[in-house]
């Protein structure tokens, strides 16, 4: 499955495990899609947090970010054997660039 998505911030982690100490290791994908809330309490877009495989950060970190890119996802087993859907690939499209946009645009003279 591939959407296209504006990436927020793309976060990694690596760490020992405290019983085995055995590195752990992986992505956080901070993202919005092509979704909007339109309930009575709830309106907008509001960010998804989708774990990754810390591959997925090794590619994409040279980005600039926020961005828009294309994320790959895929059902995979979880360790329990139920379908999980997984991030497996992103690719960077264009970055957003954030100074432009909160750069306040003068109101044309009347």
């Amino acid at each position: 499955m591939k959407e296209t998505i504006v990436v927020l911030a793309l976060t990694a982690y690596k760490f020992p495990d405290e019983q085995t100490g055995e590195i752990r290791e992986g992505a956080h994908i901070h993202y919005i899609g092509d979704y909007s809330l339109a309930e009575e309490m709830k309106k907008g877009t509001p960010p998804i947090k989708m774990t990754a495989m810390y591959s997925l950060y090794e590619g994409a970190k040279n980005g600039s970010f926020p961005a828009v890119c294309e994320l790959e996802s895929k059902t995979l087993p979880n360790g329990k054997g139920q379908p999980t859907l997984t991030p497996v690939k992103l690719h960077y499209v264009s970055p957003i660039d954030m100074e432009k946009l909160f750069t306040p645009t003068p109101l044309p003279k009347v």
